[in-house]
């Protein structure tokens, strides 16, 4: 590092005084700042010319480190420090100096970039305090090519083009794509986020209170969110234009011969453009005010003017580029420097830090940002020395190319040279600096560079099917536990039931706690809407139903026996036999307990909000109940579904060919990709998530939080689910990938999470052992009380591996079918892991026979043999001698059982009993 020389001046510089916060110490005891300003000497047009430069942030007992910029040609920076306490002293880079003397680095000594001068007070006690002063010092490169000089050549400038690529709202962040194509993420509240599904050649965003515009390259305009003052309404016949912007309730649009155009809200007479108004190169939309600026470098401003926004300093020229605030306005002159006006969202006056070398502007409600000459950002806050604390980093490597802010919000965007986006929230204000997510960037977001070229490598061991898919762990195992954000009921591996719910149980649902004694050996569990009632589906094929009653859906009718699955709805419930007949009960109010008297043959079947779907055998499907959206209407001559699922008032149907159709309600379902298609699984919710049979996962619908976003090369996927904290996709490897999410959920615990089989709607992880956790945005209570239940809980206990080509052979090793007293013979079986990711488990033959044995059980046991060390259960053979006992006869059966370990309770894979043989004298 350049050893920096200090020299001390006896002389008090008087310049840009900057008072610091006041601390109330002991007597002698103060080691505080009290005051301190920094200068820079150059001489211009042959002259000598002090500058007061500017300091940021300002120095408090909680800030220590601040930045100032000088020139490239400074001659001197001379730093005039004041301790608070006037017994204390002072050191300004080692050397002793006294307080209100000027101590003068020289510019030959300042390296270009960061130069850092600590300062030392320390108190007549003895204790210290250390504020690091960065002097950096501006390059040769931007000392040759400074801001372009005309607002024309600026808005030509790459400092514009880029500050196009980024918008803030109120709560949200829309970012531009190389491609022209438009990611959003944060706050969805009013669709502002739910970007047209075939916007496309967009050259430039603006975001406002709750809605969305842009600007495409054939000069039209496309807007979508809130529209409550006509926002949304782009004028007709608007076109050949060049540039956007959004406020609170209105919308603004430049067109290419300089002409201004704003819609919406007019109650501050934001819409009222000034008479004359022309030749305007750029426009910059407030929360209630606007600023045009004209291409001779002068503002113009109107609307909303209750903090004096609009009052544009007299005289106020040479500007290139404009922002507009809550209440407050900023210029920057093709110098470098800042003009403010106007006060920030609470009536506080921003303070004018007397920054130099600015590129770009951007403000907020609280707080202001310049982009600097070496791509840093400086952040500031009011007149009344308040740091906003958006946790931008004062000195960093990363260089920044634009940075765009918006007047009632509390976070930045930046773009970064290497075409990443970060964003800055206000770390004092979670509520409002990433509440919504409005922070989270899409992962593998660049705005720089074409996106990857699609997944084209192998295809994962993952069913390859919809009807395979639906056969699998990754479904059996969810369909034993309901899981949302409030209630979480799961099965545990002996059928027993446990039973969450971390809101208070009000009278309706007061039932809910009240378990049957008979609910044991449950198979699956449901939850009716609203979690009034719990419907239990057990291994014998009745049902039991408890809770509120007032419908008559704890009144399971008597034909509700043999059943084979379940599925809820608001205050009704239905029940699937194994003959294919369906059974509804419960509330009727709009037809959906009335089953056709025909309807049978049934495979599968869904509930919505008031309406049934079911699956016929023939591939099709039929629907009843309530209709107010079409949700009924089966779209003519759909056939070959393979699976179906309701979600309120919509229906969708997934197709033996991996195609989806969709109808009903829509909140953006409808909306399915173009060109969808080799879909596995599908999880339906305000925002649809797909699983393709390649491992890659397809996102539409609600975008709250970003949930279309998916992660940029995201493959290897096992399982998805759009939950109620983000979506969840679970990759072969059993890691965790969530994008979407709640700004309260630990993405760091859930990125570290492994061997995941399947995350479920309402956060709860299954393990590939069958062990449950919850990993959601709840508080730590919430979690500690839910994984207190989950303990001990298993969804998989008899369905982790799968046997399969179970047969008996001779000593010869062929096949026969019957096997005589005191005859040797040999048992041979394949395992497969059926997805789980296991490569070994540990293997039981048992051979049953005698009387009273039948393929479902009893009998005796014949021979049994423990397959010794772990077997492989990739589908290779797993086999046993056995030798049959003198005097039996008749039939015998073969069992199978897996495990993955000698410690497990519960064997890891259903008998087989499927193979019978008969025993000869």
């Amino acid at each position: 590092m350049k050893k920096i020389c200090l020299m001390i001046l006896c002389l008090a510089l008087l310049v840009g005084s900057l008072p610091l916060a006041t601390v109330t110490y002991a007597d002698g005891d103060d080691n505080t700042l009290g005051n301190l300003t920094v200068a820079s000497l150059v001489y211009q047009d042959g002259a000598e010319k002090v500058i007061s430069c500017g300091l940021y942030p300002a120095f408090s007992s909680e800030q220590t480190e601040s930045v100032v910029d000088v020139a490239y040609g400074v001659e001197e920076v001379r730093i005039v420090a004041q301790p608070a306490s006037v017994t204390a002293t002072l050191r300004i880079n080692g050397v002793q100096v006294a307080a209100g003397v000027a101590a003068v680095v020289y510019g030959r000594d300042l390296a270009v970039g960061d130069n850092l001068i600590p300062i030392t007070v320390t108190s007549a006690s003895g204790s210290q305090s250390t504020y690091d002063l960065h002097i950096k010092r501006v390059s040769f490169d931007f000392a040759l090519a400074p801001l372009p000089r005309t607002p024309a050549a600026y808005q030509a400038s790459d400092y514009a083009r880029y500050r196009c690529c980024l918008a803030v709202g109120n709560n949200y962040s829309l970012a531009l794509k190389k491609n022209g194509r438009v990611v959003a993420w944060g706050g969805n509240d009013k669709k502002q986020c739910n970007v047209p599904i075939n916007l496309a050649n967009v050259t430039a965003l603006a975001a406002g209170n709750a809605h969305s515009l842009a600007c495409k390259a054939d000069g039209r305009v496309v807007a979508w969110g809130d529209n409550i003052k006509g926002q949304c309404n782009v004028p007709t016949g608007l076109s050949e234009v060049v540039a956007v912007s959004a406020g609170r309730y209105f919308s603004a649009a430049l067109e290419e011969d300089g002409r201004v155009v704003v819609w919406g809200d007019n109650s501050k007479g934001q819409c009222t453009v000034p008479s004359g108004l022309n030749n305007v190169v750029d426009i910059q939309c407030g929360y209630e005010h606007m600023l045009a600026l004209k291409a001779d470098g002068t503002v113009v401003a109107w609307g909303g003017n209750n903090s004096g926004q609009c009052m544009v300093p007299a005289g106020l020229d040479h500007v290139v580029a404009v922002a507009a605030g809550f209440k407050s306005s900023i210029a920057l002159r093709d110098d470098g420097t800042l003009v403010i006006w106007g006060t920030d969202s609470q009536g506080n006056e921003f303070k004018n830090l007397n920054l130099q070398f600015v590129k770009a502007i951007a403000v907020g409600a609280y707080h202001a940002a310049a982009l600097k000459w070496d791509g840093s950002l400086a952040v500031w806050g009011n007149n009344t020395g308040q740091n906003v604390d958006l946790g931008v980093p004062l000195i960093s490597d990363k260089r920044v190319l634009a940075v765009s802010g918006y007047g009632n919000n509390r976070h930045l965007l930046t773009l970064r040279e290497d075409g990443t986006v970060a964003a800055w929230g206000d770390l004092t204000d979670l509520h409002y600096g990433n509440y919504n997510g409005q922070c989270n960037v899409p992962q593998g977001l660049n705005l720089l560079t074409d996106d990857p070229p699609p997944y084209s490598g192998p295809v994962p061991n993952i069913p390859q099917t919809p009807a395979a898919y639906a056969a699998s762990d990754y479904v059996r195992a969810a369909a034993k536990v309901y899981d949302v954000a409030e209630y979480q009921v799961a099965v545990n591996m002996d059928g027993n039931l446990k039973l969450y719910y971390n809101s208070p149980i009000t009278d309706e649902q007061f039932g809910i706690s009240r378990v049957p004694a008979s609910v044991k050996n449950v198979k699956s569990i449901g939850v009716m809407t609203l979690a009034i009632d719990i419907v239990a589906l057990k291994e014998d094929g009745t049902v039991v139903v408890w809770g509120n009653n007032a419908d008559g859906q704890c009144d399971v009718p008597e034909q509700a026996n043999d059943v084979a699955s379940i599925a809820t709805g608001y205050y009704h419930c239905l029940a699937l036999r194994e003959d294919g007949m369906v059974v509804v009960w419960g509330r009727n109010n709009k037809g959906q307990c009335d089953v056709s008297a025909g309807l049978g043959g049934i495979t599968a079947i869904a509930a919505g909000s008031y309406h049934n779907l079911a699956l016929c055998e023939d591939g099709t499907v039929a629907a009843w109940g309530d209709n107010t959206n079409g949700q009924c209407d089966v779209p003519p001559g759909l056939t070959g579904v393979a699976r179906i699922y309701a979600f309120g008032n919509t229906s969708f149907a997934l197709k033996n060919d991996g195609t989806l159709v969709v109808w009903g309600y829509t909140s953006g379902q409808y909306d399915v990709p173009d060109g969808l298609n080799n879909v596995v699984d599908l999880s339906v919710g305000s925002a649809c998530a797909a699983l393709k049979a390649d491992g890659t996962v397809v996102v539409w619908g609600d975008n709250s939080y970003g949930r279309r976003n998916v992660p940029v090369g995201l493959h290897d996927v096992a399982s998805v689910t759009s939950g109620d904290d983000g979506i969840f996709a679970v990759k072969t490897d059993g890691s965790v990938v969530v994008w979407g999410y709640r700004s309260t959920i630990d993405v760091e615990k859930v990125s570290g999470l492994a061997n995941v089989l399947k995350v479920l709607r309402g956060s709860t992880a299954i393990y590939r052992d069958g062990t449950l956790q919850y990993i959601g945005a709840g508080t730590a209570g919430d979690a500690l009380q839910r994984n207190a239940l989950l303990a001990g809980v298993n969804v998989l206990a008899g369905h982790y591996f799968v046997v399969n080509n179970v047969g008996l052979y001779d000593s010869s090793g062929k096949s026969i079918n019957s096997v005589a007293c005191q005859g040797g013979y040999r048992i041979q079986a394949s395992i497969a892991n059926n997805n789980s990711g296991s490569s070994k488990g540990l293997a039981i033959l048992q051979v049953r026979g005698g009387p009273g044995a039948t393929s479902s059980g009893g009998g005796r046991v014949l021979g049994c043999i423990g397959v010794e060390g772990e077997v492989p259960v990739d589908g290779q053979p797993v086999s046993a001698d056995f030798t049959m006992p003198a005097g039996l006869s008749g039939p015998a059966f073969v069992d199978v059982f897996v495990w993955d370990g000698w410690d497990t309770m519960v064997p890891r894979a259903k008998p087989n009993q499927n193979l019978s043989f008969n025993i000869t004298q």
